[in-house]
């Protein structure tokens, strides 16, 4: 993986003219004292607030990025902490300020030649990548949708990364930015120009606009050592000794842009200065040397030997100088480095005392709530605390107390999810299971691959999958059009075998697991255009029909699904149109966009009323019921906000929320719980895991 440099401009227009100060944006290189795995990172910050003060906003920026560089884990895990903390000081600060503000935050991390982006509330942010120009948050209007920061303690991020090259340009911009700017306009200004043309060009495209962006152009970085070589001049001959220097050139950097990634220039700041150290240490050791022998008895030694020439002289003024330079600086060096080992010992005991005190006023709480707060407050103080002494036993401890806590007080069971395949590219995946076949629907890709599980369910016979269907391939004399959604069908009624089946765009398909794909006879070909999920039932299937705002439920014949449709629905339930996902285990589960679960039977409403949740399901993507178990048996959601998997009764009462010890489940898509074998599988981010689904704990 190569790693790159960035140079950094940044913009801020006003009624159509720039300003010298860019108060919205930051761009960050790790601190020294930072947490492990950080050094190597920059993080881009953009704040589009949208409230009647903006002096909170530098401080909103200096709490993300201090708590990212201080947060250990992953990227994912430490952009999503330090978002949170500056949330909880946006809402805090809201409270007692004369005037409320909301904003939307972008936070782009880049590490070696990836990028991670991380954004809540209104965001926009643009990839340009070997000229193409991709937007984030992904199939969403500039992030409109996410609730803003500062309003409540719960905070929605979404995450997204891409792969870059040198010549490549990010672009985090104002929410509404793309509204008022054709996709190709923008392309135009920042594909491939360079940083001071890229900020000339938008300003121009703004007119008499207001807004602000932060424009990073990615470049190969420089060895270190020859960085260091470089910044140190060469060793001059006799000859060129006295010669002046030739000047050099200061290297062009666009107007308000930020100089390029320091991490070189500070290694070559370390370099030369460790050399420096090192050359007035011998220095000063030849000094004391000389000072040594002339303690010593002299012999008897000719005028001629002892008089000084000019070379001598020089060799003593040089000697003089060296230690004139080094002796302070080494006195420097040790002073420093006892005053930050003592300020850090210090801030770790103030850490651990604040933490201490915030568990002992937790008992005296009287509600459950606020016990939580200073739970978690007690948490984060810890946290602070090992980013500055990772190895403090008692950072350590408290920090395990805590969090075992907090998981109590929420009904929280942590697993270790074992990563079966890395897809390499996150997106809209669906899965399905059936014995020890895995199916992986890749919607972007237009592919169904088919995984196999080792006997233990924590591995993948051979190490690769097997293609099972793909967009564009012939079958039975018909080309496979656009992929919509797979689930697996049991014989039953008039269908005599099992297999899955995909709902594709020209109608149907069905993979057998020993003969492959073949043709299945539809009665609606092409497909309904609102169809977006598929789910079966006795050999039945059911079609989600967002447009028509209805289930189509057609029977299995022996030839196929040959007969029209019956409709679910006589009334639709309300929303239905925002529907994302459906789960049948004799029940119909439908699960829409802002967390309502409607529960169905027989076409009638059944009671599903969530109930106990310690925390309101933030972006749910995906419901999943075991359909082998019997009905009313549980039901899951995955929220990605959360970064967890809820189990809900048949009836909407919590039961739990299982969430993993690392941050495998910070980008969830899809999940698939298998309660008799104990199973959960989900795929995140692009990565299929699996988990033991630990046994519930009654509350």
């Amino acid at each position: 993986m190569i790693a790159l440099d960035s140079v950094v401009g940044e913009l801020h227009i006003v009624n159509g003219r720039r300003q010298s100060i860019t108060p919205s944006t930051g761009a960050f290189t790790a601190p020294r004292r930072g947490a492990r795995g950080r050094q190597e990172d920059t993080l881009f910050i953009l704040i589009d607030a949208d409230g009647s003060s903006s002096s909170s906003i530098p401080e909103l920026i200096q709490h993300i990025h201090q708590t990212y560089w201080h947060t250990p884990g992953s990227v994912t895990a430490g952009v999503r902490t330090a978002i949170e903390t500056g949330n909880n000081w946006l809402v805090d600060h809201n409270r007692t300020a004369a005037g409320s503000t909301r904003a939307g935050v972008t936070c782009a991390v880049l590490r070696g030649s990836e990028v991670f982006i991380a954004q809540a509330g209104p965001s926009c942010a643009y990839v340009a990548h070997q000229g193409r120009l991709e937007r984030f948050p992904r199939g969403d209007v500039a992030g409109s949708s996410l609730p803003p920061l500062g309003v409540a303690r719960a905070v929605e991020v979404r995450y997204s990364r891409a792969d870059l090259q040198p010549g490549d340009m990010l672009l985090l911009v104002d929410a509404d930015f793309p509204a008022r700017m054709p996709e190709e306009a923008i392309a135009s200004a920042i594909v491939y120009v360079g940083v001071e043309t890229a900020l000339n060009n938008l300003e121009h495209l703004a007119g008499s606009d207001s807004f602000h962006a932060l424009v990073v152009e990615l470049a190969a970085a420089a060895p270190l050592e020859a960085s260091v070589q470089a910044a140190l001049p060469p060793a001059p001959s006799r000859s060129a000794a006295r010669e002046p220097p030739a000047p050099e050139r200061a290297p062009s950097r666009a107007p308000g842009a930020a100089a390029p990634r320091p991490a070189p220039a500070v290694g070559e700041w370390a370099g030369a200065l460790g050399k420096g150290v090192a050359r007035s240490a011998g220095s000063l050791g030849a000094a004391f040397g000389a000072l040594f022998q002339r303690t010593l008895p002299d012999r008897p030694v000719s005028r001629q030997t002892r008089r000084r020439g000019p070379a001598a002289l020089e060799r003593h003024t040089s000697l003089m100088t060296a230690i004139a330079i080094g002796i302070p600086l080494i006195v420097a060096l040790v002073v420093t480095a006892m005053y930050l080992d003592r300020s850090t010992t210090a801030q770790v005991a103030t850490f651990l005392d604040d933490a201490r005190q915030l568990i002992a006023d937790a008992d005296r709480e009287p509600t459950l709530d606020a016990k939580r707060e200073r739970w978690q407050a007690a948490l984060t103080k810890a946290n602070a605390a090992l980013a500055l002494a990772p190895d403090d036993p008692l950072a350590l401890e408290l920090r395990t107390q805590t969090q075992a806590q907090l998981d109590r007080l929420d009904g929280t069971q942590r697993v270790s999810p074992v990563l079966l395949y890395d897809f390499e590219q996150a997106g809209s995946h669906r899965l399905v299971a059936q014995g020890v076949s895995l199916f992986v629907l890749d919607q972007a890709e237009g592919r169904i691959d088919r995984l196999t599980l080792n006997s233990r369910g924590d591995g993948i016979e051979g190490g690769e999958p097997a293609l099972a269907a793909a967009k564009g391939i012939t079958v039975d004399d018909r080309v496979v059009g656009d992929l919509i959604d797979i689930a697996w069908v049991d014989a039953g009624g008039q269908r005599q075998k099992s297999a899955l089946i995909v709902l594709e765009r020209g109608g149907l398909i069905e993979y057998d697991l020993a003969f492959g794909p073949a043709a299945v006879r539809f009665a609606e070909a092409p497909v309904r255009t609102g169809a977006r999920r598929l789910d079966t039932f006795e050999g039945n299937l059911y079609i989600l029909d967002v447009i028509e705002r209805q289930i189509w439920k057609y029977l299995a014949a022996a030839d196929g699904y040959t007969a029209l449709p019956e409709v679910y629905f006589q009334t639709p339930p309300s929303g239905i149109e925002t529907a994302i996902d459906l789960a049948i285990d004799g029940n119909v589960y439908i699960l829409l966009t802002n967390g309502t679960v409607y529960k169905y039977r027989g076409g009638s409403e059944a009671p599903f009323s969530v109930s106990g949740l310690p925390e309101p399901l933030g972006r749910p993507v995906a419901v999943s019921v075991d359909p082998y178990t019997p009905t009313d048996s549980g039901v899951y959601i995955a929220d990605v906000a959360g970064a967890r998997i809820v189990h809900f009764t048949a009836d909407g009462q919590f039961v739990r929320q299982v969430r993993a010890v690392g941050g495998e489940f910070a980008a969830l898509e899809d999940l698939l719980v298998d309660e008799r074998a104990g199973r959960l599988y989900v795929i995140s981010g692009g990565r299929l895991y699996s988990a033991a689904l630990p046994p519930a704990i009654p509350r």
